[in-house]
């Protein structure tokens, strides 16, 4: 699927077993809002469900992509997408999930969102987007934010349900200290409207164990956040060199 050089804005959802687009009319080659490839004449459709890798190349300017939403969250989605945003500085990207109900395990970042491959699984290799937003649902959701490129901010919009996010990933080496944070790299949480379940933490457990860390000693912090009534915990390696 290729779009033009414009400043555009894409939103793909899944209704009815298909994967569907808003670029009819706006698009050349975009047939139907069911055709997903641009560069044939002819209606040419993809499951939401395939295997295979849908490839989105949204060329040059300033684009906003959406996955998912208000009425068809991201989730119904199961097959691969991967985007190429074209190294835009202005380009970004939204998994709107906000829809669901059912509470899920979401691993965030390293330029890829996904859920065990059970629900919507989404890459995004760019180190000079604008910034990737995550919209989850109402269920009690697990959302490990697990790193971010350098200059790409990641947000997290958690819900209204109890949930649990995890800043870093506390487990032992190979897993990610909050050294996949790269220094420009920002991390927004905004815990929704439950007040009393949930829950924020920043694991470092794995810093100071792996030769990319190196056990140099960096500075973390956590600035305030709309995280309502949200339990916050830090956990850290005992002995390490660290300062937050």
């Amino acid at each position: 699927m290729t779009c033009d050089n414009a400043a555009d804005t894409l939103v793909i959802e899944a209704e009815s077993g298909l994967l569907r687009h808003n670029r009819q009319g706006l698009d050349s080659g975009a047939e139907t809002p069911f055709d997903l490839n641009f560069l044939f004449p002819g209606v040419q459709t993809a499951s939401a469900s395939g295997a295979a890798t849908l490839i989105v190349q949204m060329g040059g300017g300033s684009d906003s992509v959406t996955v998912g939403t208000p009425t068809s969250p991201a989730e119904l989605s199961t097959r691969r997408l991967q985007f190429d945003l074209g190294s835009n500085a202005g380009d970004t990207l939204t998994i709107d999930n906000s829809s669901s109900t059912v509470g899920r395990t979401i691993d965030f970042g390293n330029a890829n969102a996904t859920t065990g491959g059970t629900t919507f699984n989404i890459g995004f290799g760019q180190t000079a987007l604008g910034g990737v937003r995550l919209l989850s649902g109402s269920g009690d959701d697990n959302i490990r934010v697990t790193g971010s490129a350098a200059t790409v901010p990641l947000e997290v919009q958690a819900g209204p349900g109890n949930d649990q996010v995890l800043l870093g990933d506390p487990r032992p080496a190979p897993f990610n200290s909050l050294n996949a944070f790269a220094a420009t790299g920002t991390v927004t949480v905004d815990g929704g409207t439950s007040t009393t379940g949930d829950t924020l933490t920043v694991g470092d457990v794995s810093a100071g164990t792996t030769a990319t860390d190196g056990g140099t000693a960096y500075t973390y912090t956590v600035t305030s956040t709309s995280f309502d009534g949200a339990a916050s915990r830090r956990s850290r390696t005992a002995g390490s060199r660290r300062s937050s």
